[in-house]
């Protein structure tokens, strides 16, 4: 698709981002995740009696968000090897892992060309620095964000319900007249854009992408509401002109 406005200056302009759900698909990082407790399980205890393949299906029986595919795992397991690799255990390798997830084609090209365009792009991401760290590292989005320009809910001491890291995004980006920021949850992502005279954009994907949070927009308070939705990141470069 060739897109209208691909010569257009956009210096002045910043573009923010959410990460999960809106970067990459999150499920992807939970899928990555699964392989790897699996992976280490089968390392350390071959004769276990389950294979990598047998230990990934039973925790990919529970839905990638919420509790119970560790606990089921973990019942699973025999006695002397359960007591080593416990749901805690799981949880830790879950966080600390570095994930096998990486950027679609489309969502590279944008972020390519809103840089070459000149925009200031930024990501606002709730989660622990490690975690959160490790999926940015893995998406090489240093390659196009300024590492100082993402923002972690854990290093900034404030998730995105409060007003604290946009208004700090705007004390980092100065030159900017324009702001929009990118995000995917109904719940919290667009509260203070909305407030602060940012331009808000929700991401949709398809049904099969295993999106965590669904796109209930109309029975949203308004104050929640993008002003604009898009069911593809390459779609956010017609809207910013």
């Amino acid at each position: 698709m060739k897109l209208q406005h691909a010569s257009a200056d956009l210096k002045g302009t910043a573009v923010i981002f959410d990460l999960d759900d809106t970067l990459y698909l999150e499920a992807e990082y939970v899928d990555s995740a699964r392989r790897e407790i699996a992976r280490r399980i089968a390392s350390r205890y071959p004769n276990c009696g389950l294979t990598e393949a047998e230990m990934t299906g039973i925790m990919n029986l529970w839905p990638i968000h919420g509790p119970g595919a560790f606990d089921a795992l973990h019942a699973a397991l025999p006695r002397d090897v359960a007591t080593e690799a416990d749901v805690l255990w799981m949880r830790r390798v879950y966080r600390s892992h570095t994930p096998d997830i990486a950027l679609r084609p489309e969502v590279e090209s944008t972020l390519r060309e809103l840089k070459e365009r000149g925009a200031t792009l930024g990501i606002i991401t709730d989660g622990r620095v490690e975690t959160q760290s490790l999926k940015l590292h893995a998406l090489g989005l240093a390659r196009f964000i300024d590492p100082a320009l993402m923002s972690v809910s854990e290093a900034v001491g404030s998730e995105k319900y409060s007003a604290a890291p946009f208004m700090r995004m705007e004390a980092l980006t100065p030159g900017c007249s324009r702001r929009f920021y990118v995000g995917d949850n109904i719940q919290k992502d667009f509260i203070w854009p909305n407030a602060m005279g940012w331009s808000s954009v929700m991401i949709v994907h398809s049904p099969d992408s295993r999106q965590l949070f669904g796109a209930d927009i109309e029975s949203a308070p308004r104050s929640h509401r993008p002003a604009d939705v898009i069911t593809s990141l390459p779609l956010l470069l017609d809207l910013i002109g």
